[in-house]
């Protein structure tokens, strides 16, 4: 599943933040991204290469994020939208 409703903004995640630490990209590399959207949601999706074959096998491929947050209202009423992110390197 990913967003319900139009992507708001999108953001490459720094390279010196360790987003997968089972799998770490290469170093230098920008291998990872999030998108957030007014429906609540922020995925984070990798974006590293797939083999073509293993993309063949697979007759309905779907690219889906490797993690997602969904971000509610701290009194529980409802979701929050989120229209911007700002990353900082460190």
């Amino acid at each position: 599943m990913s967003h319900r409703n139009f992507v708001s903004d999108i953001q490459f995640i720094p390279s010196t933040v360790k987003v997968d630490r089972k799998n770490p990209g290469p170093e230098g590399k920008i291998t990872h991204f999030l998108s957030s959207s007014e429906d609540g949601l922020v995925c984070i999706w990798d974006s590293r290469l797939v083999e073509k074959d293993a993309i063949r096998n697979i007759p309905d491929f779907i690219w889906k994020p490797m993690q997602q947050i969904t971000l509610f209202r701290p009194d529980g009423s409802g979701d929050l939208g989120l229209s911007h992110v700002l990353l900082y390197p460190r």
